[in-house]
């Protein structure tokens, strides 16, 4: 039988309008939440459907945060940050590795909702102050294929820990320069089994540091982040796949972004990946 990967594709249908957000406020200085994109956490769906003629499988991959974390990413200072990312995304196609669309009526439907919460302290090492961030989303992801099989999974995905440095911002020149830096952990809480085509969780570690900065010049700034990322290995992978081990790639990403501040608090610009 001949293997080929599954691709979801539609539109995200929801809430990566603005986030309600609780946070601490110092003049212009923001801890930029550590968004991460619902959408491709469920790329994390492992789906095998067997039938004569073909094996249809996505190898499960991590939540990666493209673009999310935007204006003015790299202020912060002294104090806690609570934010809550409610997110939709709805997939109405699923194409084989060759771009092709299969037939039939295939829908991966999925609502979620993450909680971050983060906190800076005064206590300086190497002249930045020690920070500290957890990441905790609720899932719920519903998938249906063309062939009548389905498959439905709620509950907590996997937890993100970091800690870091936050630094002051600087002037330099005529502009401000911050930046901060935090090593991220995702530990494979969420719910999974190998039984089960469908999860939530990854059951491998995710390391992902990055280093955000960002150059504040009059109205006008510019933020970018810089990512690594490092999967450790799936020791239990979907029995469908008939293998004993299974492990996602390394990866480098970078969002940015820029804005001109039309008003105060009030900053109009686009931003990417």
């Amino acid at each position: 039988m001949a293997s080929q990967n599954i691709i979801f594709s539609g539109e995200s249908q929801s809430a990566k309008a603005n986030p309600s957000t609780v946070r601490w406020l110092y003049p212009k200085l923001d801890f930029g939440g550590n968004e991460w994109r619902m959408a491709l956490l469920i790329v994390g769906v492992l789906w095998a459907a067997v039938t004569p003629t073909r094996c249809l499988a996505q190898i499960q991959l991590p939540s990666v945060n493209l673009g999310e974390t935007n204006f003015e990413d790299a202020f912060g200072g002294p104090g806690w940050l609570f934010q809550e990312f409610p997110e939709a995304y709805l997939a109405g196609e699923l194409k084989d590795s060759q771009g092709r669309t299969l037939p039939g009526s295939n829908r991966v439907t999925t609502y979620s909702t993450t909680s971050h919460v983060a906190f800076v302290s005064k206590k300086r090492v190497v002249g930045g102050w020690l920070s500290g961030e957890v990441l905790q989303p609720l899932v719920d992801l519903d998938v249906q294929l063309a062939n009548g099989t389905s498959s439905r999974v709620r509950g907590l995905a996997d937890l993100t820990v970091g800690a870091g440095l936050q630094w002051a911002p600087k002037k330099i020149g005529k502009g401000v320069f911050a930046q901060r830096f935090v090593f991220d952990v995702t530990l494979p809480t969420g719910k999974y089994s190998d039984q089960r085509p469908v999860n939530i969780g990854n059951h491998f570690v995710v390391v992902n540091p990055y280093y955000a900065l960002t150059n504040d010049r009059k109205k006008i700034e510019f933020s970018a982040r810089l990512h690594y990322l490092w999967n450790s290995a799936n020791d239990d992978p979907f029995v469908a796949f008939g293998i004993k081990t299974m492990q996602p790639g390394q990866a480098f990403h970078v969002n940015y972004a820029t804005s001109y501040e039309v008003r105060k608090n009030v900053r109009l610009g686009f931003n990417g990946y």
